[in-house]
């Protein structure tokens, strides 16, 4: 359907946590890199740091930076693809690194 609108199903997938430890430890730095993103980028509020503090799993965390985060749609779809936590923390720590390299 495209009138009024485009529509669409989807299915949704469940976390896959392979390295709960690791993970967590991992969520803890991505926090501290979206943290320092926070500071130097004007477009994101500073509400955003307190949002991720208060996010109830690594999964939740790693969902609320994909979506803020100033990325192609195809760069933000291909984060959202990994289809585990870990997965997706380690491709947002990289495109932080990245990202915060090309800052002046």
């Amino acid at each position: 359907q495209t009138e009024p609108y485009l529509a669409g199903l989807f299915t949704p997938l469940p976390d896959v946590v392979t390295r709960e430890k690791e993970a967590e430890a991992l969520a803890r730095s991505v926090e501290a890199l979206f943290g320092r993103i926070i500071e130097l980028a004007p477009y994101l509020p500073e509400e955003l740091l307190l949002a991720a503090a208060n996010a109830e799993t690594p999964s939740a965390l790693a969902n609320l930076i994909a979506s803020t985060i100033r990325l192609k749609t195809e760069e933000k779809q291909q984060l959202l693809d990994q289809l585990s936590t870990f997965g997706l923390f380690v491709a947002f720590a990289l495109v932080s690194l990245v990202s915060l390299a090309l800052v002046p």
